[in-house]
């Protein structure tokens, strides 16, 4: 029995299963790629309240003077800033996406705010946030339903050093 041909079969279907992995590598590449421009695109697309660049300060950070606007927001208690971001970032969510009255769905708009009061130990009070478009005003904005912990309230103008990413 002749067996010298059966080591160059091998290395044939080495060669081909390596060329596939590849390939398949390329295209998962290309799709991770592909998706990362999508999101960027649309987290760039999102509205963000009004300002106006005061300063440059180096290092990629600018003094930003904000103009007045809306926020949905709530206040969680929680062991960790994790827990209390993820309770809170649903609760909010709940609310822009039409868990209130009238039932109304909100753009999403950009950015999602969150603060932490650290004089209160563990757990602490974590407060999020989110931006409401700018065609709503503190008359107009939906009500949040009986019983949901969010508020709508109005930021004042201010300063903020802010770096883009």
């Amino acid at each position: 029995v002749d067996t010298r041909g059966l080591g160059g079969s091998r290395g044939m279907a080495s060669s081909i299963l390596g060329r596939i992995l590849a390939i398949v590598l390329a295209v998962a590449a290309a799709g991770r790629l592909g998706l990362g421009v999508i999101a960027y695109r649309t987290a760039n697309a999102l509205e963000r309240p009004s300002y106006s660049v005061v300063r440059q300060l180096g290092g990629g950070v600018e003094l930003r003077r904000y103009s007045p606007y809306l926020i949905a927001e709530t206040s969680v208690r929680a062991d960790s800033m994790r827990e209390a971001s993820g309770k809170g970032f649903r609760e909010v969510a709940g609310y822009v996406f039409g868990k209130n009255r009238p039932a109304t769905k909100m753009a999403m708009t950009a950015p999602v705010r969150m603060s932490s009061d650290p004089r209160g130990g563990v757990p602490s009070t974590t407060r999020v946030s989110f931006v409401l478009e700018k065609s709503y005003s503190r008359r107009t904005a939906p009500a949040p339903l009986r019983g949901q912990d969010v508020r709508v309230r109005s930021v004042a103008p201010h300063l903020l050093a802010a770096r883009s990413f």
